[in-house]
């Protein structure tokens, strides 16, 4: 395992996202194929989600792209060993800054909420 961690990490850091994703997609579809115990356990679980709407092309396709996004979401975990201050100032938005430095005026606290 820790191989496999690092060849990930090597190649989420080289190569650009867009290729990496590329990559992810097809160990992703290939791990989909060859693993019929966790596909089933995903099938299960999106079944109950699902409850009366849950044909079984539509289970299918649920989980294959469960295990797709998950390999999209390793790859963006791996990246983030690289992320810094300058490429969080290029990529990141922040709105409603100034409502925050008004309410830590009031010296009370502030609760900070975010989403992905």
């Amino acid at each position: 395992m820790y191989y496999l961690y690092k060849i990930g990490l090597f190649i989420s850091l080289t190569l650009p996202l867009r290729i990496t994703y590329a990559i992810a997609t097809g160990l992703a579809f290939l791990y989909y194929l060859m693993a019929p115990n966790d596909r089933r356990a995903l099938g299960d679980n999106i079944r109950i989600v699902l409850k009366g709407k849950a044909t079984a092309g539509r289970v299918r396709a649920y989980t294959r792209r469960t295990f797709i996004n998950f390999a999209k979401y390793l790859v963006d975990f791996l990246r983030f060993s690289v992320i810094y201050r300058d490429y969080i100032r290029k990529n990141v938005t922040i709105r409603g800054l100034e409502n925050i430095d008004e309410a830590r005026k009031q010296e009370k606290g502030v609760v900070i909420l975010s989403s992905h």
